[in-house]
């Protein structure tokens, strides 16, 4: 593992982020490492699941998980070429 992957994993620990079911769309945002306009822009297009829990949105980390492997399934079907 890389440095910056165990900073950002122990940070995320420090965080309260680790064994967290529901997260916020701020904690979701850093968790996979976009700014948080750009989460709820994903989250407004639906290109992010979410749980509504009255008026709050929660993004279900399990799900949160699966969507950024099929990112990753996407690019590596585009020959590992990046979008633009």
């Amino acid at each position: 593992m890389s440095r910056g992957c165990f900073s950002v994993e122990k940070s995320l620990r420090s965080g309260g982020l680790e064994g967290k079911l529901l997260l916020r769309v701020e904690e979701a945002a850093q968790l996979v490492g976009i700014s948080r306009s750009h989460a709820f822009n994903l989250l407004n297009r639906g290109e992010w699941p979410t749980v509504c829990m009255g008026e709050s949105r929660r993004v279900p980390r399990a799900w949160l998980e699966a969507w950024v492997q099929e990112q990753v399934v996407r690019w590596q079907q585009a020959g590992g070429r990046t979008g633009g």
